[in-house]
C-alpha cells in the first residue's frame, strides 16, 4: 500500500500528511486506523470517494491559512473530531497540500492544547524547516499568547491560562 507523502503519527489519536492523492493512499490510511480526515485542501475525487466508501469521514477546513491560527470555532471543531474519533478507537489524519505549514500549524495548536510549550510544539510539529519560522521566532510572545488563547477557549488543559488582558481582537489574527 502506498502512504501519503510526509505521513507520520503525531500521537495515538492524530497523524499528519500531505494531501492524499489516490485511492491506494486512502487504503493505507484506513489500514492505519484513520477514521476521520481533517482536510485543509480539496481531495481528488477518486480519493474522496474511496474514503467515503471505507467509512472515513472527511471534514473540510478550507479557511485555515499558513499565516494565521484557526479561529476558536475551528479549533473547537478540530478537537471535537479528534475526541469523537478517539472514542471510536480511530485516528484522525490532518493534511493540507504539502503537509507542512497549515498541517504543522494545526498540529502545533493540538500539542499546545495538550500542554506543550507553544514554540516547542511548533518545532515538534515539523514546521521548523518552512519559511514562516523566522517571523514566528521573532514574535514568540504573540505566538505563545495566541496558542494559549485558543487552548484556554477549548478548555483542553487547565494548566494553560487565558490571556491576562482581554482586548477587543478579531477572531482571526495574522502572524507577523
Amino acid at each position: 500500500m502506498l502512504k501519503p507523502e510526509r505521513f507520520s503519527d503525531v500521537d495515538e489519536a492524530l497523524c499528519r500528511s500531505a494531501l492524499p492523492l489516490t485511492p491506494e493512499e486512502i487504503d493505507f490510511l484506513h489500514s492505519h486506523g484513520v477514521k476521520s480526515i481533517v482536510s485543509m485542501e480539496s481531495m481528488p475525487r477518486e480519493a474522496f470517494e474511496r474514503a467515503k466508501h471505507l467509512g472515513i469521514k472527511v471534514f473540510s477546513f478550507p479557511h485555515v491559512t499558513s499565516d494565521s491560527l484557526p479561529t476558536e470555532k475551528e479549533a473547537k471543531h478540530f478537537f471535537q473530531i479528534i475526541q469523537l474519533t478517539k472514542k471510536s478507537k480511530g485516528k484522525v489524519l490532518v493534511h493540507c497540500n504539502m503537509g507542512r505549514q497549515r498541517t504543522g500549524l494545526m498540529v502545533a495548536v493540538y500539542l499546545t492544547a495538550k500542554g506543550e510549550n507553544p514554540l516547542r510544539a511548533y518545532q515538534l510539529a515539523g514546521t521548523a524547516e518552512v519559511e514562516v519560522k523566522a517571523p514566528l521566532a521573532k514574535n514568540s510572545k504573540t505566538l505563545r499568547s495566541m496558542f494559549k488563547e485558543i487552548s484556554a477557549a477549548i478548555k483542553m488543559k487547565k494548566t494553560l491560562k487565558p490571556p491576562a488582558k482581554k482586548n477587543a481582537t478579531p477572531k482571526r489574527r495574522r502572524l507577523k
